[in-house]
């Protein structure tokens, strides 16, 4: 099953055997793919284990179809677009999109991200452009309800410019109160899998 992600992504982890070869991406060539969604096309669509695709510093402007996002190494990729982040979450509550210092940037005005169903976004350590426009990750309306309420979670973020109030630290109120520090691939995939081995 498919996820539709909208955003350029950072260390993007979607189901791989450890025995298969990594993949990298490389926006300047110098990696097995060239994009992000490149990298997604070529994995299968079943595996019996975990895959991680390796995406190399550099900007990537495109949409993606994933499955679980984690930010591995940060602070070297940037997230640029319209709406820079999306997630669907609503298989399972525990589904969550995870960005640690990423930088967000886009034309004047744009938005952070959006989400049309379930969702659970965390940005720790993330840093906005000036241009970003004043409101939250925000809901589509549609027919489809949701049960789990809004699980959306900041954690020193910081904006260049005038600092905007809703992405204040709010991490102590997510389910278990995680600690910024302790946010992790283990943490993220309970144990079931390590997309570092």
């Amino acid at each position: 099953m498919r996820h539709f992600v909208y955003a350029i992504f950072i260390c993007l982890s979607v189901p791989a055997a450890s025995a298969q070869p990594r993949i990298v991406v490389d926006s300047a060539g110098h990696g097995d793919f060239r994009t992000i969604q490149e990298a997604l096309n070529s994995l299968s669509e079943q595996s019996p284990a975990p895959r991680t695709i390796f995406i190399r510093k550099g900007i990537y402007n495109e949409k993606i179809w994933g499955v679980a996002t984690l930010n591995l190494r940060g602070s070297d990729i940037t997230l640029n677009g319209p709406v820079c982040i999306w997630h669907d979450g609503s298989v399972d509550p525990d589904s969550k999109t995870v960005l640690k210092d990423c930088s967000f940037s886009g034309y004047d005005g744009f938005k952070l991200g959006r989400y049309h169903r379930e969702a659970q976004f965390y940005l720790i350590h993330c840093s906005f452009a000036e241009n970003m426009a004043d409101q939250d990750i925000y809901l589509v309306p549609t027919a489809t309800p949701l049960h789990w309420g809004r699980r959306i979670y900041y954690y020193d973020c910081h904006k260049k410019g005038t600092e905007y109030k809703w992405y204040a630290n709010n991490l102590d109120q997510a389910a278990g109160s995680p600690d910024p520090g302790k946010i992790d691939p283990a943490w993220v995939f309970k144990t079931k899998w390590d997309p570092l081995n």
